[in-house]
């Protein structure tokens, strides 16, 4: 489990150092400081780390991989596929401006037709 350790900085300002214990490394801090970020800001950012090492086993590595799928602006495989098949159930907005009102077939040339022997 990862802790906050908060401190007031002599020039004004705070710093937040989390501190937790990796399974393959051991003892690991980092320090978000306001000057770094801005106020407010660096608090936020000790808070989401922890957040994710919570969350991830206190495995730093894992943390980091699931703050990237976090933050990516991909869709998942999920929306991807959810999509495909609303496609395939229903027609794009754009299908009734182009398909002529007389039907699909107006642009094939007219075959006279041929009574059976």
């Amino acid at each position: 489990m990862a802790s906050i350790l908060t401190r007031e900085l002599t020039k004004g300002g705070s710093s937040h150092t989390v501190t937790w214990r990796d399974p393959e490394t051991g003892l690991k801090t980092r320090t978000f400081s306001d000057k770094e970020y801005g106020p407010g800001e660096a608090k936020d950012k000790a808070l989401e780390l922890k957040a994710f090492l919570d969350a991830n086993g206190n495995t730093y590595k894992l943390a980091a991989k699931a703050k990237v799928r976090k933050d990516s602006a991909a869709p998942t495989v999920y929306e991807v596929v959810v999509r495909h098949i609303d496609l395939l159930r229903k027609p794009p907005a754009w299908h009734d401006r182009q398909v002529p009102e007389h039907g699909r077939r107006s642009h094939r040339r007219e075959r006279p037709r041929q009574d059976p022997p």
